[in-house]
């Protein structure tokens, strides 16, 4: 039986489309101690593992995210004409919910190796760079909203019902 903190962080990561930090969880579910967090996470990797879900829980660095096991991807794939890899899509949501972002916040979040899937989507035009001095300032630009057929950001999340402060 999952514990009223477990349904809590199940819900977080169930509306958060990139891993989620330790604090912002525990910041998010009223979690007040690491030992409550960690048992909770705990649970609700077991529960997952024990249902057989074709999700799973993943801590990876202090984050936490909830992922289609490997095993479904073709299938889901198949259903859905997504134009971008996991990690390219992953990364545009990544951006598209904390924009503005700075690049050390991607490798911070999702790790060193998002810099390679940084620079195609650069390349590919879904991602607008603003100098800032000698940091790179990142948005997901408005050829990745046209693409959905919204307009902006803020449409966008509009479509996906999340209020902008909330983000």
């Amino acid at each position: 039986m999952l514990s009223e903190s477990a349904k809590k962080i199940e819900a977080i990561l169930y509306l958060y489309p990139s891993p989620c930090s330790y604090v912002e969880v525990m910041e998010k579910a009223s979690i007040h101690s690491n030992e409550e967090l960690d048992e909770a996470i705990d649970l609700l990797i077991k529960d997952y593992d024990e249902r057989g879900s074709a999700l799973e829980i993943v801590r990876k660095d202090k984050f936490i995210f909830i992922k289609l096991k490997d095993r479904y991807k073709e299938l889901v794939k198949k259903m859905v004409n997504i134009p971008f890899t996991e990690k390219q899509l992953k990364l545009l949501i990544f951006v598209m919910f904390r924009e503005p972002v700075k690049q050390k916040d991607i490798i911070s979040a999702l790790g060193k190796s998002y810099i390679e899937v940084l620079q195609e989507l650069k390349k590919m035009k879904y991602i607008r760079v603003v100098k800032e001095g000698r940091i790179d300032t990142l948005y997901v630009s408005d050829k990745f909203y046209k693409l959905y057929g919204v307009e902006s950001r803020d449409k966008m999340l509009s479509t996906l019902r999340i209020e902008k402060d909330k983000v």
